[in-house]
């Protein structure tokens, strides 16, 4: 389909983005390699269960926040969930590092609670390049479709060439515009 086509495409209701839609168009502009995050891997310090998220489209921006707790919430290797003693506890005591009185913590099982433990988290980025594409064939007006590139795709970008891009339209708020308004960018697939 040609740019202008991909321009009136319209998401399903209630969604952000299109299905797969394959665009023919020439290069009209580019802007400078950038990464983009695309998902964030976690691993607890004590039981070393690796947790994993993977974005639908990768993000300018962190997308949320990476304070993420293990839901292996039973493990044994999680330190002992620890509680403030009372003046009446004679049993089960000792110091903590800052001096205070502390006790172990039971289930209704009588099973020693564990610590909710943050996992260490790293985000996971994609090199992406933002181009401008633009109809081959002459039109009454010029309308361009920002299409973001990434991997493989980054290399050699020209301005002038010619063009097939796959990838999913979504729509969104660019930020960077004066007006503010949502508009549709191509996010392509490798």
């Amino acid at each position: 389909m040609s740019v202008s086509e991909a321009l009136r495409v319209q998401p399903p209701i209630a969604e952000s983005r299109t299905g797969i839609v394959k665009v023919t168009g020439m290069i009209s502009s580019y802007k400078d390699l950038h990464v983009m995050i695309v998902g964030w891997t976690g691993v607890c310090p004590y039981c070393r269960k690796v947790f994993h998220k993977s974005y639908d489209k990768p993000h300018f921006q962190a997308p949320e926040m990476l304070l993420k707790i293990c839901d292996n919430v039973d493990a044994p290797e999680h330190p002992e969930a620890l509680k403030d003693a009372k003046e009446s506890d004679k049993e089960g005591l000792f110091m903590d590092d800052d001096g205070n009185k502390m006790k172990l913590e039971f289930d209704k099982d009588g099973k020693i609670k564990r610590q909710r433990v943050y996992l260490r988290t790293n985000f996971e980025f994609i090199d992406a390049v933002e181009v401008d594409l633009q109809d081959t064939e002459k039109h009454e007006e010029i309308t361009t479709l920002k299409t973001l590139l990434f991997g493989d795709d980054i290399k050699d970008v020209r301005l002038g060439e010619r063009v097939v891009t796959a990838g999913r339209i979504w729509i969104e708020l660019l930020t960077s515009h004066k007006d503010a308004r949502l508009h549709k960018r191509l996010y392509t697939h490798s």
